[in-house]
């Protein structure tokens, strides 16, 4: 079979054309071409959002994906070691990759090395510092902490219930976030997961993971397609975790579940942050006060955790 360029499918909404080495998938938003050297990523007009390269690192050994092998949900990627696979599925809206293999119980983990990116803004959605939609034109590494994997490792004996980490889900496109975005749903056994960004390269790393976790395996990494804002790239992340059976399908949240939450908690982690004590009583006042300088940048309806501690 011949490789078509997409425009010769323009009309067709949704097409999967296969060759011995690419995949073209056509959507009125995006399209994607797999082939063994990587993922490149395209918008709507087939401008080119990204190159992802199907390289990757366990501790010192290294991997590049060599050929594909269709498999009945996408492809299976061979490497230079028959042990270590890229596994490859596809849908419509998203490609999932997993690198398999003989791991050893705990090493740093890179997927993606050498990832090449050509959009304008990175968008993350990470508290205090790195929340927010930041400029490719300069060089950052944005860092999901997982200190409740990092205490139990160093045998930290203490509550753990609030040490959660922020939605492992990171954006690439435009300034309101038109364009990709990628999504690890599942809690993993890292000390923490790093995007890093120079030169417009990227990769993902996983600082000390723990293979031997979950029978073994390393993490699934979403790449989310079409994404048209940052919205959208949280609810795609749901909705691969509800996939996974990580989420209730029954349980029924009350309205107010979906409000903005504002809680003195995180008030008073940034400003301790930033090297600002707060020692004051907690008073009727103060209480009214903070509410109120809410209402001067965000007028709904608004869910409040008061934190005693903060006052």
């Amino acid at each position: 079979m011949n490789r078509l360029h997409p425009v010769e499918l323009k009309n067709i909404y949704d097409a999967f054309l296969v060759t011995p080495s690419v995949l073209i998938m056509l959507k009125n938003t995006h399209s994607v071409e797999v082939m063994p050297a990587g993922v490149m990523l395209y918008d709507g007009n087939r401008n080119n959002l990204a190159e992802l390269t199907l390289a990757f690192s366990v501790g010192e050994q290294t991997w590049k994906v060599q050929s594909l092998q269709d498999t009945p949900f996408g492809w299976l990627g061979l490497t230079e070691d028959p042990a270590v696979t890229v596994q490859i599925t596809r849908s419509p809206l998203h490609l999932c990759v997993e690198l398999l293999g003989p791991f050893g119980p705990a090493a740093d983990v890179t997927y993606f090395r050498g990832s090449k990116i050509a959009t304008s803004h990175v968008h993350a959605f990470i508290p205090d510092d790195n929340l927010g939609s930041f400029s490719l034109s300069q060089d950052r590494t944005f860092t999901l902490t997982n200190q409740a994997a990092m205490r139990q490792r160093l045998g930290v004996k203490e509550e753990l219930w609030m040490l959660a980490p922020p939605p492992h889900v990171i954006g690439f496109g435009t300034a309101i976030g038109e364009g990709f975005a990628f999504s690890i749903p599942e809690c993993l056994p890292s000390d923490a997961v790093q995007f890093v960004l120079k030169k417009q390269t990227m990769q993902i790393d996983f600082l000390h993971h723990v293979a031997l976790c979950d029978g073994g395996r390393l993490p699934r990494v979403y790449v989310d397609l079409g994404v048209a804002t940052k919205v959208e790239a949280l609810d795609r992340h749901l909705a691969h975790a509800r996939s996974l059976g990580l989420l209730s399908a029954e349980k029924n949240h009350p309205a107010w579940w979906h409000n903005p939450l504002y809680c003195t908690w995180g008030d008073q982690c940034h400003l301790d942050l930033h090297g600002v004590k707060i020692s004051a009583s907690l008073t009727h006042e103060r209480l009214l006060g903070w509410a109120h300088r809410i209402r001067t940048f965000y007028s709904g309806e608004v869910n409040f955790i008061i934190d005693d501690g903060y006052f």
